[in-house]
């Protein structure tokens, strides 16, 4: 099987890290994969270097806006008018609609993999989807939540409903001793996350318990607001913005808690990652069914109402004060690194793969 991941590019971001996990589980097992991105920014995640990756503009290309963007679609159609891929595979709204609006450009089959809430973006381009969907031979999907919302649109493709895997580098032994009296999370600084829910959660946890620290991870564009409204509720000195990590394992193992506090999500990989190391986790119960996938009320984390700061206060000073409690939160949710393997996920993604370039005549 020949494939092209087709994405806008490679640096940091959920659908990234599954891309070069999936490029690499397929090249490792005989197929042939090649990326095609919208731009060449350095890849935050390692790639096998027998894939190739071809971008439709260079940082030394790039002049303005709108010539940038002519550029990359005379190269994209050309591309889709020679590739010999038997499936092009996109991810993320822009390539998405790019592909299915060229697809009569090309005879590879024409997958899409839906990483999100589709029913939160942008009403203009939530529209074009719904309206080109029956274009795509194949369509996957994160839960059937999302693949239900999809259904009316979608009457000839190919659907596969496969959860995200949980990373490698995730799977270890579950800390053991005392944790620290620290409260970790982690995603791109934007509306969605809602980090700004969690700051002033946390808020209040100080006023009752006022040891304990917050660490956010990753970056994005509203880092200035949200150092701001830490000002504004007082817990500057409490509350670190720590970045991009990409060695988050080694940072948050001997964490007290995790929390996730997104307006909307696929299925997480932050929260994923944090229930395989073991660390008790609260989220909020958040559109897009992915949190609720991954977390059993009560058993191995907590779910919460999205939005609503007083409940997210209250799970995370109910987990500070009830340590056994807490505990068991975090060696139940690390089954996940089971459940959720790479060999588990990346073989179904194969199958499905498989079987769509088998049937492409």
């Amino acid at each position: 099987m020949k494939l092209t991941i087709f994405i806008g590019g490679l640096s940091g971001g959920g659908a990234e890290r599954v891309c070069c996990n999936l490029a690499n589980y397929l090249t490792r097992n005989g197929h042939d994969v090649e990326f095609l991105t919208m731009s060449d920014d350095e890849s935050s995640y390692q790639l096998d270097e027998r894939i190739p990756w071809y971008s439709l503009i260079s940082r030394s290309e790039r002049k303005t806006f709108i010539s940038d963007n002519i550029l990359r679609l005379s190269r994209l159609k050309k591309y889709l008018r020679t590739t010999n891929s038997d499936i092009i595979l996109a991810m993320l709204p822009i390539t998405m609609l790019l592909l299915l609006h060229y697809k009569n450009l090309t005879s590879a089959k024409i997958a899409i993999a839906e990483r999100n809430a589709p029913w939160r973006m942008n009403r203009l381009v939530q529209n074009r989807i719904c309206a080109l969907a029956d274009r795509a031979d194949a369509w996957f999907f994160q839960t059937n939540c999302v693949k239900d919302w999809y259904a009316p649109y979608i009457h000839r493709a190919h659907i596969s409903v496969i959860p995200n895997a949980i990373n490698e580098g995730f799977v270890v032994r579950g800390y053991v001793g005392k944790r620290k009296n620290v409260i970790v999370s982690a995603g791109r600084l934007n509306k969605q996350k809602n980090q700004e829910l969690l700051i002033r959660a946390f808020a209040v946890v100080c006023e009752q318990i006022p040891d304990f620290r917050l660490e956010i991870y990753g970056v994005g564009p509203l880092l200035q607001k949200l150092q701001l409204i830490a000002e504004q509720v007082g817990v500057t000195d409490k509350v670190r913005f720590c970045g991009y990590e990409p060695n988050l394992t080694n940072k948050i193992h001997d964490a007290y808690m995790f929390v996730l506090s997104s307006d909307y999500e696929g299925i997480p990989n932050a929260l994923m990652e944090a229930m395989a190391v073991g660390l008790p986790c609260i989220s909020t119960d958040c559109d897009g069914g992915g949190a609720s996938l991954l977390i059993k009320d009560e058993v191995n984390g907590l779910l919460v109402p999205p939005q609503d700061i007083n409940s997210l206060a209250n799970a995370m000073i109910r987990l500070i004060n009830d340590v056994e409690f807490a505990s068991s939160l975090g060696r139940k949710a690390s089954q996940i690194s089971k459940d959720l393997s790479c060999n588990k996920i990346y073989s179904q993604w194969e199958m499905e793969l498989s079987n769509i370039a088998k049937n492409s005549n």
